[in-house]
């Protein structure tokens, strides 16, 4: 955000992160690229900051706060709330990532959710569950409905066509898994012409590289810019696919989506719709991480092992209404309500010495 200093040292590791959740391949990878090297001066950064501000503040203010500062927040999983404990002060964690849906955290995981102030978990299951071991926890809401933004669109559909949304995600796998979403398009519409599709890209992914790749999935293409209808002269039928940054809206305006995303994915079940995913090839959505976010959103996700499979589950769905709907609020349900950004931000008020806020 305008105005928040970002610190310490930053690299785009091979995994996108994601070598440090149970992908062995992808540590290494990480290690080799010099992860290891990265996070200590991370963490160097983070004692620096919190000694930093304590040395200014002198000794009357932030007292029991360590090196220094007052509070820190961590959003993610149990590695930001590690790192976030080497500046020294109390921690809240918004624990986005985790959920025992999905898996229940290991005993080391747990060791260092208790040295955490409060977590704030994503779902009442997980907070009941940490909280029952000793875990300062509350499930105040799920930040990711929180951060759906309902912004006009910027795509235009005739009345009535059916919609699907395709989510290539927001990693550096954006553009491949856009190729991969058109061809689960090209499949659609070789059965259904009539359908549209939304391609929802993320402010961080480049259109123009996810234009070229989509050469990969469906040939060579006569695909417009930005917000125009895709007519790509590879596939047996024209793919009729816009490109827009309006997510909320795109998935608003779909009766399906087909996604390869984290977050996204799971915001698209928040809004009710069926999402239907298929392993990719990027470091992100692998067959494992399928597996998770299956457990995580049960019924609301329908796993495929293919682009085509895909193609074939978004166009039953297309076909009925009352297994969308039925799909949908488990989605509704495995979400949670919004609301946990102001009541997080309340808590941290609460939290904070006197004076600190206005």
């Amino acid at each position: 955000p305008p105005g928040v200093p970002r610190l310490g040292p930053r690299a785009d590791l091979p995994s996108g992160g994601f070598g440090f959740r149970d992908d062995l391949r992808g540590l290494w990878s990480d290690l080799r690229a010099g992860a290891r090297g990265l996070v200590r001066a991370q963490r160097r950064a983070l004692r620096a900051a919190g000694a930093a501000r304590g040395a200014g503040a002198g000794a009357g203010a932030g007292a029991g706060a360590g090196a220094g500062a007052d509070l820190v927040l961590a959003g993610g999983d149990v590695y930001a709330l590690w790192m976030a404990l080497a500046v020294g002060a109390p921690v809240a964690l918004v624990a986005t990532a985790d959920t025992v849906l999905a898996r229940r955290p290991s005993l080391l995981h747990l060791a260092l959710l208790r040295r955490a102030r409060h977590v704030f978990a994503r779902d009442q299951a997980t907070a009941a569950w940490l909280a029952a071991r000793g875990v300062a926890a509350s499930a105040p809401g799920n930040v990711m409905v929180d951060c759906l933004e309902e912004t006009p669109p910027d795509f235009a559909l005739p009345p009535g066509v059916p919609a699907v949304a395709l989510l290539p995600g927001s990693r550096e796998d954006a553009a491949r898994n856009a190729a991969l979403l058109a061809r689960v398009a090209a499949w659609a519409t070789a059965a259904r012409p009539e359908v549209h599709f939304l391609l929802a890209l993320a402010p961080t992914v480049d259109a123009d590289a996810v234009l070229a790749g989509f050469e990969v999935g469906l040939g060579p293409s006569t695909i417009g810019v930005l917000g125009q209808g895709a007519a790509a002269a590879g596939a047996p039928r024209p793919v009729r696919i816009q490109l827009t940054r309006t997510f909320t809206a795109a998935v608003a305006r779909a009766e399906v989506v087909v996604g390869l995303a984290g977050t996204a994915n799971e915001q698209a079940a928040a809004l009710g719709r069926p999402v239907v995913a298929f392993p990719g090839r990027g470091a992100q959505y692998t067959p494992r991480f399928l597996a998770l976010q299956s457990r995580v959103l049960g019924e609301a996700l329908v796993p495929t092992p293919s682009p085509d499979a895909a193609a074939a589950a978004a166009l039953r769905l297309l076909s009925d209404p009352a297994e969308r709907a039925r799909r949908g609020e488990v989605g509704r349900q495995r979400m949670g309500p919004p609301g946990a950004a102001p009541r997080i931000a309340a808590w941290l008020r609460d939290h904070l010495p006197a004076g600190t806020c206005p």
